[in-house]
């Protein structure tokens, strides 16, 4: 079913698919059925069965979808081990081979008798008409007139299908799948409720319910795909990338303002920022996806562009000759209304999305939410943390130097910003 768009309609596509569901009820005879949406990234709950012993496998499978059936959390539970067609398997008697034939001639004659052979084309006009051989509708109704059909051998004598052959009739194999050069097949679930926060229902999964079910098997073992294949790979890279980004801002902040204490200062607030924007994703009702941590990501720029806006005015206050207190009361009193304007703007501006109803942008909101509610509670404490924490660096300063250099010192001759000052300059 192909829906309306998200503007025209007033209930979500799962909304439907649970209504099918209800209206459609038990369907016994289905190997599967499921009712949902589709989607680009796979089931969320996805786990592949790998193994080299099929009926090993075959039997995980089997406990793995009765365990995942009686688990509340999930449902549509399905398996992609699914039975083939019916096929009939011939197998050839003594005398078949005793009078000359092979397999390949008994199921030639099978196939020539119930499907048909092609043995002429006409050309009529423009048209070309292929003429095909074999029993009448009434002999081949069924596959008992198997057992009375005869075989013919090349000399032109018949012989009961009976005496030269046997066959069973068999499911055969639709497809096999194969992961990492082992053969696999894929156990797939939906959430019961869409609102549940899918780690813990894997994590449960993969600690409770698994371990049980590869004990009972031999050569089986488990691998989570779909959703949480494509989360493990992004989160592995942002392992990989986001403590370099960090490690090179890093080194940008430190050239700037000389300092790895003023460094480590700003970049303290970070958490900051993330906790806001957690408590916005349950202000909102919303789950912590990948979108929301790429969110965080971007605030983490955004909370350090503004921290470095006021430790930079309170470093210049201090080169122009005023005292540790008054540059960090003046440089909170003359950025504070840059600051809030940054974080309004911004916010104000991701306010539309975060409001935004339709379902096109549904997948977007988690980002918007991390930035800019990270942004409004980072931006609020920050102003007041990073002040009384530039003192408390500056205390220590203090006394370090004391400790040290056995002698008073004020606290502005220990600011980086004013030793600046004091350094020589070479011709």
């Amino acid at each position: 079913m192909e829906l309306l768009d998200g503007e025209e309609r007033d209930m979500t596509s799962r909304t439907v698919a649970d209504m099918i569901r209800k209206e459609v009820g038990s369907v016994p005879e289905a190997q599967n059925i499921s009712f949902g949406s589709t989607g680009r990234f796979g089931k969320a709950i996805s786990v592949s069965l790998l193994g080299n012993d099929h009926e090993e496998l075959t039997r995980a499978k089997d406990l793995l979808v009765t365990a995942l059936e009686s688990y509340g959390a999930v449902k549509d539970v399905t398996d992609t081990d699914q039975e083939g067609r019916r096929e009939v398997n011939i197998t050839l008697k003594p005398r078949a081979y005793a009078l000359g034939f092979t397999l390949q001639d008994i199921a030639g004659q099978v196939r020539q008798g119930f499907f048909g052979q092609e043995i002429q084309r006409i050309q009529r006009g423009r048209d070309e008409i292929r003429v095909w051989v074999r029993y009448r509708p009434e002999d081949r109704a069924a596959l008992g007139f198997l057992d009375q059909m005869r075989i013919r051998t090349a000399d032109g004598s018949e012989y009961p299908f009976t005496e030269l052959a046997d066959y069973t009739i068999e499911r055969g194999v639709t497809s096999i799948d194969h992961l990492d050069r082992t053969r696999e097949i894929k156990v797939e679930a939906d959430q019961a409720d869409i609102k549940d926060d899918l780690p813990p229902i894997l994590a449960e999964i993969e600690e409770e319910i698994l371990p049980p079910i590869l004990e009972q098997v031999q050569g089986v073992r488990a691998s989570f795909e779909g959703q949480s294949r494509d989360q493990a790979r992004m989160q592995a890279s942002m392992l990989r990338a986001f403590p370099i980004a960090l490690l090179g801002m890093f080194i940008l902040v430190t050239l700037v303002f000389r300092s790895y204490g003023q460094s480590l200062l700003i970049f303290s607030l970070i958490p900051i920022g993330m906790l806001g924007a957690i408590w916005g994703h349950g202000i909102q009702g919303l789950q912590i996806n990948m979108l929301s941590i790429v969110g965080i990501i971007a605030l983490s720029g955004i909370i350090i562009n503004d921290s470095i806006v006021l430790v930079d005015q309170i470093n210049r206050n201090l080169r122009s000759g005023e005292k540790v207190y008054d540059a960090v009361y003046k440089a909170g009193i003359s950025r504070l209304r840059p600051i809030l304007l940054t974080t309004l703007t911004t916010s104000l501006g991701l306010a539309p999305l975060i409001l935004e109803k339709s379902t096109q942008a549904q997948f977007l909101i988690p980002l918007a939410v991390s930035v800019a509610y990270g942004l409004i509670f980072g931006t609020f404490i920050l102003l007041v943390i990073l002040p009384a924490a530039f003192l408390v660096f500056s205390s220590l300063r203090v006394r370090a130097s004391m400790l040290f250099k056995q002698q008073t010192v004020t606290p502005e001759s220990v600011e980086p910003a004013v030793k600046e000052l004091k350094m020589p300059v070479l011709d």
